[in-house]
């Protein structure tokens, strides 16, 4: 982390409350979220909260419904498959769709009541939701080991798929380069130690 990126953190924790953590497909990222979550920080898991502000926030289900018709929701229930075929069909329409729910999820994090907050997300930085963070964590784990978790835990996923989506996110390096702390899940040790690292580090102790 270069010379002006650590004078940012350092200047900027407590302002917000807010501390992101992200990572690849299957880089153990939402395990060690949860377990954060026992140290006393309040866990937002965005993918999960993004599929409720799509049912809840009235406004954004419109819009989403005039981007991708009304056949996305069913029964007052969002249909990620059926969104999912619509993308197949279009691509274009993710970049779309994104711009309507990025603002809303971002909005919904800093009226979030609770601090501190750590937000998890596999887009923190794609999606902007790192501008609001005091200091972003990225999990990183060895290409292979991630690709071996989540064919044990997805079985409808093929390795052509995870290859594909590993293809979609930040590469390491880039994270490396963006986030305030990187840490190392490749399996070696207990997760229980790898929060313990993220929690003891000197950026998380001075907010």
């Amino acid at each position: 982390m270069g010379r002006s990126k650590s004078k940012r953190v350092l200047e900027s924790i407590g302002r917000s409350g807010i501390i992101g953590i992200t990572g690849g497909i299957g880089s153990g990222k939402s395990t060690i979220a949860r377990r954060l979550a026992e140290y006393g920080y309040t866990l937002y898991l965005s993918d999960d909260e993004a599929k409720r502000l799509l049912v809840s926030d009235l406004s954004l289900r419109h819009e989403v419904e005039q981007l991708l018709g009304k056949e996305v929701y069913r029964h007052d229930r969002y249909q990620p498959e059926a969104v999912l075929s619509k993308l197949k069909s279009d691509p274009s329409l993710l970049e779309k769709l994104n711009g309507l729910v990025h603002p809303v999820v971002k909005a919904d994090i800093l009226a979030y009541p609770k601090r501190p907050l750590l937000v998890e997300s596999a887009i923190l930085f794609e999606s902007g939701i790192d501008s609001l963070c005091d200091c972003v964590i990225a999990v990183l784990a060895p290409r292979e080991i991630r690709l071996a978790r989540v064919l044990a835990r997805d079985k409808n996923m093929t390795e052509a798929d995870v290859l594909r989506r590993m293809e979609h996110q930040l590469s390491d390096d880039e994270l490396r380069r963006r986030a305030d702390i990187c840490v190392l899940n490749d399996g070696s040790r207990a997760i229980e130690q790898v929060a313990e690292e993220i929690v003891n580090n000197e950026y998380l102790l001075s907010q």
